[in-house]
């Protein structure tokens, strides 16, 4: 799984080293995913800050046995970094999107829409943020890109994402996070991909 990806050496950072040993030390005793997926976003997060070994890392995972948090991680990361999506994870979304769960349809939505946004294919993007409302009605992003986007409903598309948001994060603490909470798929997801998390810094850039 790992054979191909530019791993994190002791001399780069040595908690991340050995937070990544740990990680694949527990990998190789169960075989649970989340490890490696953990292991891609130590990978992607500062000080590594390296998304092309995340991406290729949360690929192989995907080709091995498609994993959803892999693939809308993956997906993201991949448009965030580059404006595109991999043509390996599009390939996933394309055949698995209507046989997933309907929050992680909405995911692969909504990054097929960030996809959009950086192409400047507007029209594109507001039907693929629509569709990722239709699937997840607290898709907060969502709402966000659309009322970006859109001229009118604007206040009203605002209003509903600022009810959605589920935590609003200190900023101060998040430095003081645990490695176990900030390498979280499932945070990762609601924080980025979502939006149900959010500090009143982001939440300010999106208001004004």
């Amino acid at each position: 799984m790992v054979h191909n990806v530019k791993l994190i050496t002791l001399s780069e950072d040595s908690i991340a080293f050995r937070e990544q040993e740990r990680l694949l030390g527990k990998y190789a005793t169960d075989c649970n995913h989340e490890h490696l997926i953990r292991l891609a976003l130590l990978i992607n997060n500062p000080p590594i800050a390296d998304y092309n070994s995340a991406i290729q890392l949360l690929s192989n995972l995907c080709e091995h046995t498609l994993d959803e948090k892999a693939l809308v991680i993956g997906a993201y990361i991949s448009v965030s970094h580059t404006g595109s999506i991999s043509e390996s994870f599009r390939a996933f979304i394309s055949d698995n999107v209507d046989m997933m769960t309907s929050d992680y349809q909405s995911a692969c939505y909504y990054v097929l829409a960030l996809e959009m946004i950086c192409r400047d294919k507007l029209g594109e993007a507001r039907y693929f943020l629509t569709k990722a409302i239709e699937k997840k009605e607290d898709c907060v992003l969502a709402y966000f890109q659309l009322a970006k986007l859109c001229d009118s409903n604007k206040e009203y598309l605002l209003e509903v994402a600022k009810s959605h948001i589920l935590v609003l994060q200190n900023t101060d603490c998040i430095g003081m996070l645990s490695c176990e909470e900030l390498l979280c798929p499932q945070a990762y997801i609601q924080e980025h991909i979502f939006g149900t998390i959010m500090t009143e810094e982001i939440i300010d850039f999106w208001l004004s």
